[in-house]
Parts: C-alpha cells; structure tokens; sequence
C-alpha cells in the first residue's frame, strides 16, 4: 500500500517500503488506525519467503486473538498462492499493485532479480507446509515451547490448557484440605493463625488471596521460604513525597494572603508525608499540630484566601489536593496485617500451583509464566529456540502484557552470554519485526500496559532496532479524519507521558469523499428525566435516523442496509435500552457480547437440553426442555402430568402416557433418543449433534429476533466444544457454562454474526477493534465512566525500576505501600485509556460518525472533551448548526420528533389481540399488593422514600426533585451500609465504609448512575457521617452491649400481610431486656419526638416480629437520629 488516491505516493511511502522490504535490523513500526498494518505484516513474510528464501516454519508471525490468527494464516495462503500464480505468468507489467503479493512480486522481480521459476518455487513450498508454520496467538505459540521442552518446564509433555474450571475445582479440594491442616490439633503456625482470625472475613480473604496468588498471573516466587517483604515507602514515594513537599514549602516561603487554616493545612501536611516516609503510615498519627489526623481527614482542603500572591489559587488547591490524596491513601495502610494474610494464603497456594500441573493442567496465565522462566533459567532452550524461529513478526503489540514482552526479547536473543534479564538480552539484528499502535491499546483489563510497551519499544531501538511510522489510513475520507485529528491533538496531546502517547494525527489516502457537506455529526438529544429514559430517547432518535435512511443514499453515498451500521459503546452495560428502541422500529440487530449473553433465552436453552441429555435425575432441566421451544408442552399438561403422580426424574419416554400426554412423551422421546447416541462420542462432538440432530437452531430461527438467537447458539456451541476438546467432560463442560451465568465476562473475539446477515451490529469499542463499518454511531456519550466494583481480596503486581512488590487489597480497603501505589498509577492508566476507547470508536467509520449525547449534567470526559470540536452545553445544548470551522455539523434532536419519525413493527392481529389481553391483565393487577413488603415503607416521612412527581411542575424542578430523592435514597442506605460493616473504634475507616458501600450500591444497579448524582450522594454521606462523629452517638454505641447489627426478621400481621426486614441494632439494656434500634439519617427540623413518631409503624413491625420470637422479654424500640446522634424510645 504505498499509493493512495489517483496513484499518488504516500507520504508515508519510504517507511512502508522499509518495513516490507529491510531485513537486516529490528523494526518496530508505530501504524495509526487503518493504515493497513496486517497488509504490511503479510507482505513483508511473503517478501522474506520469496525473497530472503526463509523456510515458511522459521517465520514465526503472532497476533494477538485466536481470530486474528486465523484471519492472518488465511490471508498468508492467499498471498503465498496469488505469488506463485504471478511468478507462473510473470506478466506484471499490467498489474496495479493492489494486492500484497502484487506489490511483493513487482518489488522481487525488479529489484531484487530473482526468477520467476524460484519465486513460484519458495512460494509453493511454503504454501505446502503453511499448516506446519507457527502462525498464531503468542499463548499457542508457547503451548507449542512447554511441549517441546517439558522436563525443563515442570509440565506434563501431554498436558491440557484449563480456562479456569479445573483449577476451580482442584483448588477447592485444597482448600478443605488445606483448612484441615492449618486449623486441625497437629496445625503448624498458630500464632500466625490467632492474628489472621481476628481479622473479620479472615477465611474469606485468605482463600481469595490464595486463588490470586495461585494463579501465575502474578510473578508471586512460591519456592521463596518468606512470602511476602513489603515495599519500603521511599523506593515508591520517594520522589513524588520529596516533589510534593518541594512545592508546598515554595508555597509556604514566596506566597503571602493565605488563611490561616490554609496554612496550617499544608504544614501538617508535609508533615504527615514525611513521617510516613520515615516510619510508615503509624508515624503520621504521632504527628502533633493543631489539628489531629482524624481532624485533618475529615476536612475538605481550605480555601487558600481571597489575598493569595505569588500563586494561583487553582494551583495552591491543586498541590493541596494531591497531597492530601495521598495522606488519605497512607492512613488505609497495613502492612502487618496484610503481610499476616500474605503468610497464611501462600502455602495454600503453593499447594494449589503444584497440584494443577502434577494433574496435567496449564492455565492460560501459567502459558506465559512458565515460558518465560524456561528461557530465563535455560540459555541452551532460549538458543535452540531463537536458531528455530529466524524472524518473529507481531501484530497488535501494544495489546501484549509485561510477561509476553519478556518472552519475545529473550526468543530474539543473539548470540553470546546470556542473561535472566530480557531488558538486558543483546537482540539479534533482523529478527524481531513489530506492528502496532500505542493510542488503540485499551486491553488493560486484559494486562497490556502501555509502560512497559514503551520499555519494550525502548529496547528494540537501543539495540540497533528503529522505530517507523505509518499514518496514512485507507479507511476513512478527509471529512471524517480531519475532526478526528482535531479531537485527539487535543483530549490525548501531543506529548508523550508515563501513561499516554503522544498523539500523531492520521492522513486520509483516500482524500475528500467530495460530497460537500460534514461527515462527522454531533447529536444533542435534549430529554429530561433519569439517565435510562435519556437514554431511551438517544436510541429512539438512531432508530429513526437508521429507518429513515434505509435504501437510500444520503448518509453514505450508496443505499443504506442495516449491515452498514454499527452501535459501538464504551460498555454494554445498557444496551438493552437501545435494542428496545431498535425492535421497536421493526430493525433487525445483532449484540455481540454482553453480560446479558449468558441470560438469552437460547442460550438456556441449550444448556437444558444438554443437562437433560447427561443426566436422566435432572428434572429441572428436562421441565426447562418440556416448557422451551423443543417442547413447547402446554403448562396444563404438565400440571396434569404432575397430579397423576408422575414424576420427571427418573422417567423414560415408553412409560408416558402418549395419549393424555402427548407433548411429555415426544419431548421425552427426544431426549432419549439424543441420549441413546452419546456413548462413545466425544463432548464436543456431542455438543455438534445437536445442531444437527434436534431443531433448536430452525425454532429460535423463526422467532423475533432469529439472527441474534441463532448467533448465539452457534457462538455458545463454539464455547461448548471449545471446553470439551481440552479434555473436560460434558457434565464439566455444562458446569463450566453454567458458571458463566453468575458473573460478567468479556467476551471472546469471535463475530456473532456473518457479515452478510442485514442486521445493526451493536457491540463494545473493544470488540469493533480491527473491524470497520460505513456507518458508526457513539451513543452515550455523556456516560460517566467511574463504576464501583464490589470490595474483594485483590492482588497484583507492581514494579518501580528493577523492584518488584505484591500489592494487595483487601475488602475493607486496607492495602500495603504497593497498593497505594498500584491504585493511584492505575487511576491515571484509566483516565488515559478512556481517551483511546474513544479514539478506537471514532477510527471505525469509513463513511460517517456520528456522536449522540443527551446529558446536560457534569462528569462526562467523552462529551467534554467534544469541546475541542466547539461543541458545549455551558448554556444548554447548542442549535443545530456546523462546529469546528464546518467540520462537524451539529444536530439538536428533540425526543418526541424522533419517536414520531421511527416506524413501528407491523403486528398481526393474533399479536394485537394478545397485546390487548395484556393491557386488560396489567390493568387488573396495577392495584395489587406485593406478597412481601418492607417495614421501611410505612414511615411517614423517610427521606428516601420514592414520591410521585408532581407533573405541574417544570421540568428543571422535577429533574431536581428526582435527584435530591435518589441523593438521599444512596446516602442513607450507605450509611446504614457502613454503620453495619464499622467497628466502632476507628472514625477514619467509616468514611471509607460509606464510600464502599456507595460503589456497591451504584455496581449492583448496573452501570448509569450520573456523576453529579455520585457526587452529591458522596456528599451527602461525608456530611452525615462527619455530623454523627461530632455527635455523642459514636461514644454511646461503644458503651452499649450490642447483640446484632442489620438483625433480618420476616413476619405475618393480623391482616395476612407478610413484612420482611433488617433491625439495624439490637442491644441489651439489662437481664431479659432487648432494645430494637433503627437509624434515620433525615435531617431534624424540630422536634425529635414528633419526628420519631412517623416511624412508629414501621418499630410496631419490628416489635411484634421479636415479641412472637423471643417470647416473655422485655422489648423496646428507639429511633436513632444519625446526624445529631439524638434517641428517642418508642
């Protein structure tokens, strides 16, 4: 590719010619998004095939998912059969070289003068034996080195690779196994075991951390004879403490007009930064000054005054906000109980390692692992294997992790004595050839780090490698890559940092598409309301937008399909709401991935059929079987089935009434006949037959929706028979699957739809990387991307020059010195990997993008960042009208438009009639009570109670009201949350407690709450819980005699009506006397008795659930008024 429009050269053409055709130095080669990186990669294998004469199976070519690899092996094939096809013609005088082997054969026949006879020759060659070359993902590619050599690896030579379902199931047997021991009479370490009890969830946190430190993901050394050392604060801090305190004595000595609280603010706070460096983080509490540790962690850094000279005020605040980040980080440091979990969890997982590879497993993670310490501690297997592999050309390189780094420089070793250092290694000159772009490396979550890319990238040059650049891109017109220059120069910089690269604009080789209007669009879809129906109007406008322009040439120059559209999203999280829309419309879509994948009705399916088939005791399965598609036996058969004593475990398909019960005993007949078939075959081919054997696939086919249904099937089946050819059963396999049902993962690479099917594809920027579409729409852009994950046990890995520490985390948020760092670098990574998401989005297009934002509020750094593009909400949302000089035309869309253009779905009259059914049915039961009700309900006056909105108000008053009930709503049950998990001796830790808990809450209502609605609520509890340990409360709960917190009852009243709950506190007030307490976090207006006794029904509740259980005691209720910290008994 070094022509772009009208047969002019690139401008990038020197650096594409050396990249295909230098072979005598390292290269690596830095190409933007659509310059054509994998054609460059094919083209320079088939020039050294061709041309240099290496053997197809010393050219190792490595990319990074199973997909690529495939796509990649096809295309060498291609390439390999089109060059020897050329060479037999030898007519390339009339040929364009728009082909990889066009282009390789013009350049061997011309300038490197070699016969077409030996051209066609190496070419056949390598064609034959293209099945014998290692053209795949780098862990194949060291699967393939622990066999060769697995005596010096520790493995077995036939071992199979685990996804996780072996190890799961192992190291739960060493668990037991391992609990036994440690805690049993003849137990080894018990003084280690009294101070890891006394921690609470201490089991919990030492068998997660054993799966962490099991796992080989971490570079954990399990032969070492102490576990853990911690990191010594300065090797960490050092520098950043010794700037940070620089800057704030620059500002004490040359600045004037500060406040006195200012002042004193900094100055205990280089204090408390230099007794951690000194004596960690139990230095800081001996810190004496005006204010007490607690005091200073309970304040918002001060305004530094109206008179400030010398310095900005945004500056002042800004050292004293970082500084003060820091100070809070130290003051959850533990080491000694962090090193105590450490010591308890590791040898469990010693014994967990050593009991996956004896039993003939490898995990992925342990691919990597153990490759990299075989060519580490064996030169003589780094030699033989670097003689072997004469080039190594990888794609996609900033997706690699720390660990394949390693690998790749030790394989490309020359000569000479060798060294355990890969960053150390002499590289042989030609053997490394590197593709790939630092902006699209957005895999962290997967263990790319773009530092050690760098490193890498570093290494490669300082031995004599060079570093080329391609950006000129086939891709996308001028109209589309010249906004996205001017977006990117901006939001990712022209400077290169510790976390971002510098951003190097792209050059369109198409030139302009000439059609003389902005191909980059920016939608304001202004619709009031919560997050979800914002969201719900953002898709009903790109429904109406993509029915309205289909078949029609408009948008992109040639009649509009379905196919041509692409929804890519930061993450998948709410994608339902834009589906929703699109079905509305009547438009055919595919969603490729998800968390709801697992939860498809097919997918369930499926995994019944299959459990029914395995297991003739499964009744729950085969009920699943009878009442899905395969079945599709009415509900009252079954009861009729039922009531004649019948039973669906244990019952064969002859002993079923086929007269009364006609559709048990053809489902039955099925299933027994697809299970009569299974002996002697393998899972996966078990797996296949039924695709072929049962209509599964032609029921879901038929049904709304029928190419996401079959996608799926077929994607799952894939998964299926993936886990049954590495050696697990079909009763594993279907365990395995199952598990996917109970947490999120990320998707694999595979497509859930052929290209040709005419459906909108909606799927993450990850999953669009490498793929491009005519049309690609960004919706949700005014996401705000912070989530809260659930607190666990967590451990990584950290470095800082030739250091290495273990960070771990535990579920109250105490860490050690690694993790305070790991948390603040990983905060930066993040924030730098957001900006490449987006940039990943946006190079998809190669006809139109468009950009769809429909919040007003703050906390959105895709939508702020549109800024660059003149784009602002500063005053609401613009008119319609171009941005950016015209490079973006700007689109105001107003919900009720977009729904009035958006065609509906024709529905039949047997579906009106149904859906008429159901409106009478909801109607009936809108009144209806719940079977089960919450005691909390019927208080008067509960702060986050839900209310019905007033509809006369305007819609700013109610969008305020909403957010002030959600504010309250998140805050008291967090504090509640915190107050439950406190252990009433530490004021430092209840802060962090509610912030937990808010990220908790957040997490399990699903990705979407707005940033100004997490900031308020964090807010909100701040104030409560600062209120509560100013108030006499803390000093009295200490005092009390309590017996249970968040105490869960359920009960019957007179009326029938069942109430279900949680007493927050239960305490003893003397022999055969119990209190029942209730926390309110309201604020008190007047008087705290008229204030309690709106709560009164809900402590009647509470009282008579303990009367009927605890018969003949004393009870008593009381509402505790959390922000004063008043009681009042009821």
């Amino acid at each position: 590719m070094t022509e772009g429009r009208a047969g002019s050269r690139l401008s990038d053409h020197a650096d594409r010619r050396r990249a295909v055709t230098e072979f005598d130095r390292n290269l690596v080669v830095e190409a933007g998004a659509g310059t054509g990186k994998t054609a460059l990669l094919v083209e320079r294998a088939l020039n050294l095939i061709a041309g240099a004469g290496t053997p197809i199976d010393r050219v190792a070519a490595i990319t990074f998912t199973e997909k690529a690899a495939a796509e990649l092996r096809e295309r060498l094939a291609r390439g390999l059969d089109e060059l020897q096809a050329l060479a037999r013609d030898d007519a390339r005088p009339a040929l364009p070289a728009h082909t990889e082997a066009r282009r390789s054969y013009a350049w061997l026949r011309d300038e490197r003068q070699i016969a077409p006879q030996t051209i066609a020759g190496r070419s056949l060659g390598a064609l034959l034996d293209l099945d014998f070359a290692p053209v795949s993902t780098l862990h194949a590619f060291c699967s393939d080195i622990l066999r060769r050599y697995p005596r010096e690896a520790g493995v077995e030579p036939d071992f199979r690779v685990d996804e996780g379902p072996s190890f799961q199931t192992l190291f739960a047997e060493e668990w037991d196994a391992f609990l036994a021991g440690e805690l049993g009479p003849d137990a080894g370490r018990p003084a280690l075991w009294r101070r890891a009890l006394a921690l609470e969830g201490s089991l919990n946190m030492v068998r997660d951390l054993g799966a962490a430190l099991a796992s080989f993901r971490l570079p954990w050394d399990a032969g070492s004879e102490r576990a853990y050392g911690p990191a010594p604060p300065g090797a960490l801090f050092g520098t950043e403490i010794a700037a940070l305190r620089d800057r704030i004595a620059t500002l004490r000595g040359h600045c004037s007009g500060m406040t006195r609280n200012f002042e004193v603010f900094l100055d205990l706070t280089a204090l408390y930064l230099e007794a951690f460096l000194d004596r960690g983080p139990r230095g800081m509490a001996l810190v004496e000054g005006d204010w007490t540790l607690d005091d200073y962690l309970r304040k918002k850094v001060p305004l530094p005054g109206r008179n400030l000279t010398g310095v900005s005020a945004e500056e002042a605040l800004e050292v004293a906000g970082r500084a003060q980040d820091l100070v809070t980080a130290f003051t959850r440091v533990d080491e000694e109980i962090i090193g105590t979990v450490v010591e308890a969890a590791a040898p469990l997982a010693r014994r967990a390692r050593e009991r996956l590879l004896a039993e003939g497993f490898v995990s992925f993670d342990a691919l990597l692992r153990l490759t990299r310490d075989l060519l580490a501690s064996h030169p003589p297997v780094r030699r033989e294997l670097g003689a072997r592999h004469r080039a190594i050309l990888v794609d996609e390189f900033q997706d690699t992790d720390p660990l394949q780094y390693e690998i790749l420089l030790f394989l490309a070793e020359e000569e000479g004595p060798p060294t355990k250092d890969a960053y150390e290694a002499r590289l042989a000159s030609g053997r490394l050839f590197i593709v790939g772009d630092p902006k699209q490396s957005i895999y962290r979550f997967r263990g790319a780090d773009i530092e050690a890319y760098r490193r890498a990238v570093g290494r490669i040059v300082d031995c004599g490698g060079e570093l080329l650049t391609l950006n000129n891109s086939f891709r996308s017109p001028s109209e589309i890559v010249a906004p996205i220059n001017v977006l990117f120069e901006a939001f990712i910089g022209r400077d290169t940092t510790n976390e971002q690269p510098a951003y190097d604009p792209i050059v369109s080789a198409r030139g302009p598409a000439g059609r003389g209007l902005p191909l980059v669009e920016i939608w304001s879809v202004a619709a009031a309301g919560n997050v979800q129906e914002r969201r719900r109007a953002e898709g009903d406008a790109i429904a109406a937008w993509i029915a309205g322009n289909l078949d029609r040439t408009e948008a992109t120059g040639e009649p509009l399909r379905c196919r041509h559209v692409a929804l890519l999203f930061r993450a998948l999280t709410s994608v339902d709401v834009y589906a929703q829309s699109l079905r509305r419309a009547g438009l055919p879509f595919v969603v490729d991935g998800g968390k709801d994948f697992y939860e498809r009705p097919e997918v369930g399916d499926l995994i019944a059929f299959l459990k029914s088939a395995a297991n003739p005791n499964d009744g729950a399965a085969l009920l699943a079987v009878l009442r899905g598609p395969l079945g599709a036996v009415p509900d009252a058969e079954l009861a009729s089935f039922a009531a004649s004593g019948s039973r669906l475990d244990l019952v064969a398909s002859r002993e079923v009434d086929g007269d009364r019960f006609p559709g048990v005993r053809r489902t039955l007949e099925l299933v027994d006949s697809f299970r009569a078939g299974m002996p002697g075959r393998s899972p996966d081919e078990i797996i296949r037959s039924v695709q072929r054997e049962t209509s599964l696939l032609v029921l879901h086919a038929s049904l709304f929706e029928g190419a996401q249904r079959v996608a799926n099937l077929r994607k799952m089946m894939a998964k299926a028979e993936d886990l049954g050819r590495r050696g697990l059963s079909l009763e594993e396999t279907l365990r395995a699957l199952e598990a996917e049902f109970q947490e999120t993962r990320v998707e694999g690479e595979s497509p859930l739809a052929d290209e040709t099917v005419d459906a909108v594809r909606i799927l993450s920027a990850h999953k669009a990387k490498g793929l491009e579409f005519p049309v690609v729409i960004v919706p949700d852009v005014g996401r705000d991307p912070r989530g809260g994950g659930r607190p666990a046990t967590e451990a990584t890995w950290v470095r800082r020059d030739a250091a290495g520490f273990l960070a771990v985390c535990l579920p109250d948020g105490t860490g050690n010195v690694a993790w305070a760092w790991h948390a603040q670098s990983a905060r930066r990574h993040q924030q730098a990997e957001e900006k490449r998401v987006l940039y990943v989005a946006c190079t998809r297009a190669r006809q139109r993008l468009i950009l769809v934002n429909s919040n007003e509020g703050r906390g959105a750094p895709w939508r702020d960042a549109l800024a660059h593009l003149g784009y602002s909400i500063e005053d609401g949302f613009p008119a319609d009208g171009p941005l950016a000089g015209g490079l973006v035309a700007h689109r105001l869309v107003r919900p009720e438009a977009a729904r009035a253009g958006a065609p509906t779905a024709t529905i039949d009259g047997g579906w009106a009639e149904a859906a008429r059914v159901f409106e009478r049915a909801a109607t009936k039961t809108a009144g209806v009570q719940p079977p089960v009700r919450s005691p909390a309900t019927v208080s008067g006056d509960d702060a986050g109670a839900a209310a019905v909105p007033d509809e006369r108000l305007p819609v700013g008053a109610r969008r305020a009201n909403d957010l002030a009930r959600e504010t309250a709503r998140l805050a008291g049950s967090a504090v509640h949350a915190a107050l439950e998990a406190w252990d009433l001796r530490d004021p430092t830790a209840l802060g962090d407690l509610g912030r937990r808990a808010l990220q908790h809450l957040l997490a399990g209502e699903g990705e979407g709450a707005p940033g100004e609605l997490r900031a308020r609520a964090e807010q909100e509890i701040r104030g409560i819980l600062d209120d509560m340990l100013r108030s006499p409360l803390p000093a009295r709960l200490v005092s009390l005699d309590i017996i249970g917190r968040e105490v869960p009852l359920i009960v019957r009243d007179e009326r029938g009506l069942i109430w279900a709950g949680a007493c927050d506190l239960v305490y003893r007030e003397g022999p055969g006397r119990l209190v029942l307490a209730d926390y309110k976090t309201e604020r008190l207006a007047g008087d705290p008795a008229a204030a309690a006794e709106r709560h009164r029904p809900q402590m009647a509740i509470y009282l008579e659930a303990f009367r009927r259980a605890l018969p003949g005691t004393s009870l008593r209720g009381e509402i505790i008024f959390v922000r004063s910290g008043v009681s009042v008994a009821i």
